[in-house]
């Protein structure tokens, strides 16, 4: 695999993480995730898992679960709090490019904000960003299993000034799904967000997607 160069989101991220004031880390799921709970089969893999929470409430459901994040920090808090709440998740630091390579298969991914990094060109390097995005797909499809689902929450595309994330119009979703992909439901929700997040951005709409995607299998031709 070439080497890819993800010190951008890396260095970002630990620093939210450092401060304290990561904006999605609300200690718990988002409500769509507790919503399909019981639809969720087998075991898991949580990419971009953060500081566990989702990782968390689906192990304590009963599936193995396995969560994976760039930054050390956020690991080392996702361990801590499985220890506190006796559970047996495995948390590792892994760039979610790395998947590519990978010998896991799981029936069920989740992605709760991840997805939407690659929304943002940082800087105007739109081609380097579309590249990740695609990269970041295939990595998926190589480790999730034929028919197995992905349960992905992802911000909205929104007016300049509205938005404190970047994110996606409806047709750029699906068109990053088209291929191989299925979608069997989508919807727009309000994202909860930490109170300091929402104080700092009085302005901001937390408008997101959800959306419930298949992998297509060999007997749907693919």
């Amino acid at each position: 695999m070439n080497e890819i160069d993800t010190t951008v989101y890396k260095e970002a991220f630990a620093g939210f993480y450092a401060e304290g004031g990561a904006v999605w880390d609300i200690g718990k799921p988002q409500a769509p995730f507790l919503e399909i709970a019981d639809t969720v089969q087998g075991s898991i893999l949580d990419v971009g898992c953060g500081t566990g929470s989702v990782a968390l409430f689906f192990a304590e459901k009963g599936h193995a679960v396995t969560g994976i994040d760039l930054v050390e920090k956020a690991i080392e808090r996702a361990r801590e709090k499985a220890a506190g709440k006796n559970l047996d998740v495995t948390f590792l630091v892994k760039d979610a490019f790395t998947l590519l390579d990978s010998d896991w298969r799981f029936p069920s991914i989740i992605d709760s904000g991840l997805f939407h990094v690659f929304a943002d060109d940082y800087g105007g390097f739109v081609k380097e960003v579309e590249q990740k995005r695609c990269l970041y797909v295939k990595a998926l499809e190589h480790v999730i299993e034929p028919g197995g689902t992905l349960y992905l929450m992802a911000a909205k595309e929104k007016p300049e000034g509205r938005a404190a994330l970047a994110g996606y119009s409806l047709d750029a979703l699906q068109n990053a799904f088209a291929e191989g992909w299925k979608f069997e439901s989508i919807k727009e929700f309000v994202a909860e967000v930490t109170q300091e997040s929402a104080q700092m951005y009085p302005d901001a709409d937390w408008t997101t997607w959800f959306a419930v995607i298949k992998r297509k299998g060999l007997a749907d031709g693919n």
